[in-house]
């Protein structure tokens, strides 16, 4: 039963973003199936110029500003922040 009890709390603990990051950390995040659609995945790893170690610092600038947002969701404000400085860039939203 304690053994039942302690997976569970486990369980709990590593969906939780100090326990994510906690895994992160060790290097153990890489267990879990990812949620993040393949598609965001490659528009930020080519928004970033095929640069990995770029995405990750995107999605840390992110979960900075949303803690509580899961990977998948970070991937999703990561992609609207790109977009809105792309259009930015282009002049369409600029206030006169």
């Amino acid at each position: 039963m304690l053994l039942i009890a302690v997976a569970t709390v486990s369980a709990i603990f590593f969906t939780t973003t100090r326990g994510r990051r906690w895994l992160k950390a060790t290097g153990l995040s890489g267990l879990r199936r990812s949620r993040v659609p393949s598609e965001d995945f490659e528009f930020m790893l080519d928004a970033c110029g095929r640069d990995p170690a770029a995405v990750s610092k995107r999605l840390d600038a992110e979960r900075n500003r949303f803690p509580g947002l899961d990977e998948s969701q970070l991937y999703r404000k990561a992609i609207r922040t790109e977009i809105k400085s792309r259009t930015a860039k282009r002049g369409e939203f600029q206030v006169p």
